[in-house]
């Protein structure tokens, strides 16, 4: 079977919360409630509160980066073997539907960009990934570049305000990092990838991340780090597989 990770599935196992438990509370806890929660309310709002909270998430994201950093260095972005071969339908999880600026700064949806064609979608987290990426869509491009039904979407995430509001000015640097093949269907998201990466149990950052997604948006494929020969080969056939179907 195909282990996704945490997804929407996951998230159902959960318990009803207070399901066959006696919730009424003794008289006077109401006013002892509003009371903490002002309490609490100061606590949070205050400065130490804040400081507290902020050297927690900064500790946490050190310890994030610390082990994806890690990771890299003991498998060289070779995170997990691809697929041999396509994922079942019925497992299959749909590509999530991002609003995206193409390289030329039009407003596009994945939803639409992936429909009706079989497409290869790479995802770059960061910057340092793209060398990665860049060699699934060589195998890919070589194989079925001149198919009208077969298509190459690179997706990078942009995350922070920072970038967006330098938005302009990004994508026109952008668009000197693409080879020829990526630009018309390069995609950027400015938003954060944390939906999509829980979606997928893409948990290191670092890593550039390979999707084949069917004509109905169905992810029937996927890799990581630089594709290897035999792996690029499993790419191709897969895709050609898909569009014999059609």
């Amino acid at each position: 079977g195909h282990a996704w990770g945490l997804g929407a599935a996951g998230a159902g196992a959960l318990p009803a919360a207070g399901r066959g438990v006696h919730t009424t509370r003794p008289l006077g806890e109401e006013k002892k409630q509003k009371k903490g929660l002002f309490y609490e309310m100061g606590v949070i709002f205050s400065k130490e509160g804040m400081e507290r909270r902020q050297k927690a998430l900064n500790e946490e994201v050190t310890r994030g980066q610390f082990f994806e950093v890690k990771e890299l260095d003991k498998t060289g972005g070779k995170i997990f073997e691809a697929d041999v071969d396509l994922i079942p339908r019925e497992d299959a999880i749909t590509f999530p539907n991002i609003p995206c600026t193409t390289l030329d700064g039009r407003q596009a949806d994945t939803h639409d960009v992936l429909g009706g064609k079989v497409t290869l979608v790479t995802v770059s987290l960061r910057e340092f990934s793209r060398p990665m990426v860049n060699t699934w869509t060589t195998h890919f491009h070589s194989k079925l570049g001149s198919n009208p039904h077969a298509q190459i979407v690179p997706l990078a995430f942009m995350e922070g305000y920072v970038y967006k509001m330098f938005k302009g000015l990004l994508m026109k640097g952008m668009q000197q990092k693409y080879a020829e093949e990526q630009k018309k269907g390069a995609l950027v998201a400015f938003q954060s990838s944390e939906d999509f990466r829980r979606t997928f149990d893409m948990r290191n950052r670092l890593v550039g991340y390979a999707f084949l997604v069917d004509q109905n948006r169905r992810v029937r494929w996927r890799g990581v780090g630089y594709a290897l020969a035999h792996e690029g080969k499993a790419l191709t056939e897969c895709a050609n597989k898909l569009l014999t179907v059609r």
